[in-house]
C-alpha cells in the first residue's frame, strides 16, 4: 500500500507544489490508479497554525477539519480510482498546544458513510492501533483486541505493544518505523541495513502485525537513489527466502485432529490458507509432528491460523531432531495471522509444533519451513544441539565475579580477583569455552574432570567479544 502523508495547513484546492501549480494529492492518485495500489491518506487532526485550533474554537475547528476529509474522501480524482483503504490519523498534539477536544465520532461516521469499509488508523477504539513504539516491533505476546474503555484512557506504550487477550473490540496493533533515523529526508542519514530491516520485519509481520515503512521523499520529491537501492535489497532477500516452502507435502501426525474432513492434518502443508486443521474436541493444548522425508536445511519456521475465526493460540513451543534427539529451536507466545521463527541455520528431518496454550481450541492454516540468505542468517557459531550452559550456572567457588548483558546468548561474566575460578558439570562429548579476549585481560587455565588440559591467553591487541577460546576433542 501506498501512503500519503498530509498535515494540511490550508485547505486542499490551495495545496500546490514546484512553480505554484499543480495537485499533490492528485498526482499520486493519479499514480496509484495507474498500477492499482491501495492508497491510504494521514490527514493530522493537529493544525496548530490554524486559528480556530484552540479549546474556545474547537467546535469550529473540527467542523473544519471534518470539511477536509471530505474534500478529500468525496472528490473522485483522489485515490485509486477514486477510493481510499485507510484513513491515519494520529493523536500528535505539540509541545505546549492547546488541548482541542476532536470529535472523532462524527469524523469515523463520515469517514465510513464515505468510503465503507475502511481502516482507520487513530489513538482512539479504531480498527487499526498503534503499536506503542516507533520501532517497528511489535510485542510478543501480541493480541489484536483491546479494552475500548483502557484506550480512552490514554493506555500505556507497553498496553498498545501486547493488546489485551481479555479484550472487547478487534483492534490490529500496525507497527511503524522510517527506514531512516528521522520520518523526514535528510542528506546526512543513511538507510537502515538490510539486517536492520529484516529483523524489523520478523519483529511485526512475523509477529502477525503489518508494518508501515516510511521512505521520506527528498527535497526534490523523490525518494533517495540509497533508500530505493536498500528497498529493492530488501524486496528480493523477502521474495528469496518465501522462494521455497521446505515442508510442502511433507507427512504430519498430529496427537489429535477434530474429526471432521474439513481439519483434516495434512492441510498444514498444503500450502493452501483456505484449508485448515484443529485440534480435537475443546483441546486448546496438543502437538503435531512434521516429517520432511529427508534432511533439509532450513531457519525459519511460519505458522499461521485461521484468522477468521480468531485468534486463539496463547503459547507455543518448536523442536527439531538433532542426532536422534528432540532440541528446542524456538518458542512464542500469539500466532495469528502469520508468526515466522527464525533461528540459526539447521538440517534436520523432523520438526515437532506443540501448542502449550490458546483461548479457544487452536485452527491452523499453514505450517511452512523457509532458508534465509545467508547475508541474513542468525547464528551464534555453535551448532543447535549443544546443551548451553549459561555463565550464571556455574559454582564461582566463593570467588567474585562481575555479570555483563553481552556475550554468548546475551550474557558474560568477568574477574580480576587473582586464582578466581568457576566450575560447571555437564554430560557429553564436546565442549567449547567462550571468552571476550582484550589488551588487558590475561590466561586462564582450562580443568576437565579435575585434570588440567589447557592454558589460554585472552589477551589480545583489540578487544573481541564471544570468541572461542578452547574446545575439546571430539
Amino acid at each position: 500500500m501506498f501512503f500519503i502523508r498530509l498535515r494540511i495547513q490550508i485547505t486542499l484546492s490551495q495545496l500546490v507544489r514546484g512553480n505554484g501549480k499543480g495537485d499533490v494529492l492528485e498526482e499520486v492518485s493519479k499514480s496509484a490508479t495507474k498500477y492499482d495500489m491501495n492508497l491510504g491518506v494521514y490527514l493530522s487532526p493537529w493544525d496548530a497554525n490554524h486559528p480556530s485550533y484552540k479549546v474556545a474554537t474547537q467546535d469550529q475547528y473540527n467542523e473544519y477539519y471534518l470539511n477536509q476529509l471530505k474534500e478529500i474522501l468525496d472528490n473522485p480524482k483522489y485515490g485509486n480510482k477514486g477510493k481510499f483503504v485507510e484513513v491515519w490519523m494520529d493523536g500528535a498534539r505539540g509541545e505546549g498546544a492547546q488541548k482541542v477536544t476532536y470529535t472523532f465520532d462524527k469524523w469515523f461516521e463520515y469517514i465510513k458513510k464515505a468510503e465503507g469499509d475502511i481502516t482507520i488508523f487513530s489513538a482512539q477504539p479504531t480498527s487499526v492501533r498503534w503499536i506503542g513504539n516507533e520501532k517497528g516491533t511489535a510485542g510478543d505476546p501480541v493480541w489484536h483486541k483491546v479494552k475500548r474503555d483502557k484506550v480512552l484512557a490514554n493506555p500505556s506504550t507497553d498496553y498498545l505493544n501486547h493488546g489485551d487477550p481479555t479484550g472487547d473490540m478487534y483492534s490490529v496493533g500496525e507497527a511503524d518505523v522510517s527506514i531512516r533515523s528521522g520520518w523526514f529526508y535528510h542528506e546526512n542519514q543513511q538507510p537502515k541495513s538490510l539486517r536492520e530491516l529484516m529483523d524489523i520485519y520478523f519483529k511485526s509481520v512475523g509477529r502477525g502485525t503489518p508494518l508501515l515503512l516510511n521512505i521520506p521523499p527528498n527535497k526534490e520529491g523523490r525518494f533517495a537513489d540509497v533508500d530505493v537501492a536498500r528497498l529493492k535489497e530488501f524486496h528480493q532477500t523477502l521474495k528469496d527466502m518465501y522462494s521455497t516452502n521446505l515442508a510442502a507435502g511433507a507427512s504430519v501426525v498430529a496427537d489429535s485432529t477434530r474429526k471432521n474432513a474439513k481439519y483434516n492434518v495434512n492441510h498444514l502443508v498444503d500450502g493452501d490458507d483456505k484449508t485448515s486443521w484443529a485440534l480435537s474436541n475443546d483441546a486448546l493444548t496438543g502437538s503435531f509432528t512434521v516429517d520432511l522425508g529427508e534432511n533439509k536445511r532450513f531457519d525459519v519456521v511460519e505458522l499461521k491460523e485461521d484468522i477468521a475465526k480468531g485468534q486463539r493460540i496463547s503459547g507455543f513451543n518448536i523442536d527439531v531432531e538433532v542426532n536422534g534427539r528432540w532440541v528446542r529451536y524456538g518458542e512464542g507466545s500469539t500466532v495469528g495471522y502469520r508468526r515466522l521463527i527464525q533461528g540459526q541455520p539447521v538440517t534436520a528431518r523432523r520438526i515437532r509444533v506443540t501448542i502449550t496454550g490458546a483461548q479457544a481450541t487452536p485452527i491452523l492454516t499453514n505450517f511452512a519451513l523457509y532458508k534465509t540468505p545467508q547475508s541474513i542468517e542468525k547464528t551464534d557459531g555453535y551448532p543447535l544441539g549443544l546443551d548451553y550452559h549459561s555463565n550464571t550456572e556455574g559454582n564461582k567457588n566463593n570467588t567474585t565475579w562481575h555479570q555483563e548483558n553481552e556475550g554468548v546468548r546475551g550474557s558474560s561474566m568477568w574477574t580480576n580477583q587473582k586464582d578466581a575460578s568457576v566450575e560447571y558439570q555437564f554430560t557429553g562429548t564436546k565442549a567449547y569455552v567462550v571468552s571476550t579476549v582484550d589488551p588487558q585481560h590475561g590466561p586462564m587455565d582450562v580443568y576437565v574432570d579435575g585434570q588440567k588440559v589447557a592454558t589460554i591467553d585472552t589477551q589480545s591487541t583489540v578487544r573481541k567479544r564471544s570468541q572461542t577460546v578452547y574446545e575439546t576433542g571430539n
